[in-house]
């Protein structure tokens, strides 16, 4: 008789989720902001900024410095010649103090978020780290990463540019136990991994634990949410948000384009309707009418 047939293999292990299926950090009502803090936003010196976008405080108006401010007609908001947006602060008319208490507390809520995601198992975008965590002892300068969510316990240095490299759709989350600081002139450069398109600066988080100081010509992308304060030198520029626990400083000349609220997810589409599983029976014919007697 012919020999038993060995058992079936077991089916082969599901694959590990690849970095890119990192989920996204909600900033709820922030996300209508390029500028948010609590305690006040400077622009230092006579060159003019240029923010696209709205600025809020969760203070008085007092703590928005440099600015040239002009209340608007209904109290609501304000306004200034460096901002393409409004500008909102306490002092404003019912219902903005509500909604930047709202606000802040969706700021807070999304660093605690972003600060509680576990880093990634493998980095197979960089040649000199098995894993997400500590990359170049926090000297980063010249590493292109790949999505994926990275940590550091402690700061991380941009002494030269760096690449974001991937698609429109990755998410990229770098925990920064310490400070961030960048130096003079140095780029964050979006890079397209393929034909998807390059990464988007609204799918890019920093959480960072104290600060974040970026020298004079330089440029950030990205979400920066910061527990204490943030400075961007002259001349640098952001195209991202700036959101902190405590207050920003613009050395003047500085270019933030905040980015535009996400719109929502478009409806799913209703499900089609089952066709029958066989047609239905016609109705019966009467019965032939007999001919007539003779």
């Amino acid at each position: 008789s012919p020999p038993p047939s060995p058992p079936p293999s077991p089916p082969p292990s599901p694959p590990p989720p690849s970095p890119s299926s990192v989920t996204p950090v909600l900033l709820g009502q922030a996300v209508n902001f390029a500028i948010l803090t609590k305690s006040g936003i400077t622009n230092l010196g006579n060159p003019l900024s240029s923010i696209t976008g709205n600025i809020g405080v969760s203070v008085t108006i007092e703590a928005i410095v440099g600015f040239d401010v002009v209340a608007d007609g209904t109290r609501l908001f304000s306004t200034s010649l460096q901002v393409t947006g409004a500008i909102y602060s306490t002092s404003d008319a019912v219902p903005t103090p509500a909604m930047l208490v709202a606000a802040y507390s969706d700021l807070e809520a999304a660093y605690d978020d972003a600060a509680l995601r576990a880093p990634s198992n493998t980095c197979a975008g960089l040649a000199n780290s098995s894993e997400c965590l500590n990359v170049n002892g926090g000297y980063i300068g010249g590493v292109a990463f790949k999505a994926g969510t990275y940590k550091w316990a402690s700061f991380v240095e941009l002494m030269s540019d760096i690449t974001i490299m991937g698609s429109a759709s990755d998410l990229f989350i770098f925990q920064i136990g310490g400070y961030l600081s960048v130096g003079d002139g140095v780029q964050v450069m979006l890079v397209a991994d393929g034909d998807r398109g390059a990464p988007k600066a609204s799918n890019i988080v920093w959480q960072i634990d104290t600060y974040v100081e970026a020298a004079s010509s330089s440029h950030l992308e990205g979400v920066f949410l910061c527990k204490t304060y943030a400075v961007l030198g002259g001349g640098s520029s952001l195209n991202g948000r700036l959101l902190t626990q405590g207050e920003t400083t613009l050395g003047g000349l500085v270019t933030i384009n905040g980015l535009p609220p996400s719109p929502p997810p478009p409806p799913s589409p209703p499900p089609s309707p089952s066709p029958p599983s066989s047609p239905p029976n016609p109705p019966p014919r009467p019965p032939p009418s007999p001919p007539p007697s003779p």
